[in-house]
């Protein structure tokens, strides 16, 4: 049996299927079945009118690639996706109903012993999509409150930007996110795409950290009850709004702290692997 996901799968499911050998297909979010993660429509049917000039030049690779990722997920002997909104992307991308399980995750390698919440977080603003925008607006909105960013920034991100809200900071890479969450109040994932289960949102939850996200994607099937949803992602004030009452409401925040802490075990390592060798037995 091969299991396999995103670049890997077309050659992967094309050569188990020849020597014989059952394939598993894992999604991980829409780029592994979309040619567009931040385009919130499926591409089912790439339509060249529709499409940029830089795709239009590239349509016909596009078409083939699409035609050879459909043949796989038809041809796979079990499908398997990180969250429901992966397996109903999947479904209508490609009319395959894949099986369902949550990121599995160590939640012990992310529990911090000391807990001392007080700031607001947001983590790996790797690119523009990330939503670094959103989460320094909101900061302005609270000139009391500690805001800090974690990890990578996008090359378009001038750092300037955090010696001009004292209430920002900037930690750089971190190879040990205890460090992050031992001090973490709120978590927001600001998100302009469509992700497909953020990890992030399992860490913070095993130490009892609610999570602020975007309606997009499989971000609000992690957060469930353990945070709060967004539903315009680019309305500053529904941000702001949304994390207010968890700074100044305690009664509510102390719910959705400890309704978090219980949402984590969905994502235990032993829950979801139990569950991922379950359906690889039955191929």
């Amino acid at each position: 049996m091969v299991l396999t996901d995103r670049i890997c799968t077309t050659p992967t499911v094309r050569a188990a299927s020849t020597v014989g050998v059952s394939s598993v297909i894992l999604t991980t979010g829409p780029a592994a079945v979309r040619y567009d993660s931040s385009d919130d429509s499926v591409d089912k049917t790439p339509s060249f009118p529709s499409l940029p000039v830089s795709k239009k030049i590239q349509y016909p690779f596009i078409k083939s690639i699409h035609r050879q990722n459909e043949d796989a997920f038809t041809t796979a002997d079990e499908v398997i996706a990180l969250s429901e909104f992966d397996a109903s992307i999947t479904n209508e991308t490609f009319g395959r109903t894949p099986r369902c399980i949550y990121l599995p995750v160590k939640l012990d390698e992310y529990t911090v012993d000391i807990w001392e919440p007080t700031a607001v977080t947001m983590a790996n603003p790797r690119n523009e999509r990330k939503g670094l925008d959103i989460f320094l607006s909101v900061a302005r909105n609270f000139p009391d409150v500690e805001f800090q960013v974690v990890g990578k920034l996008h090359e378009g991100v001038d750092r300037s930007v955090f010696a001009k809200q004292d209430n920002v900071r900037y930690l750089g890479w971190v190879d040990n996110m205890k460090e992050v969450y031992k001090n973490t109040k709120v978590l927001m994932i600001p998100s302009k795409y469509q992700e497909g289960g953020p990890r992030l949102v399992p860490e913070a939850f095993a130490n009892s950290i609610p999570v602020i996200g975007s309606d997009l994607g499989g971000t609000p099937d992690y957060i469930g009850n353990g945070g709060e949803i967004v539903s315009d992602v680019h309305s500053i004030q529904e941000w702001v709004s949304t994390l207010e009452k968890l700074l100044t409401d305690d009664e509510y925040y102390q719910m959705k702290s400890s309704f978090a802490r219980e949402r984590s075990s969905l994502f235990a390592l032993n829950s979801q692997v139990g569950k991922l060798e379950s359906i690889l037995q039955s191929v």
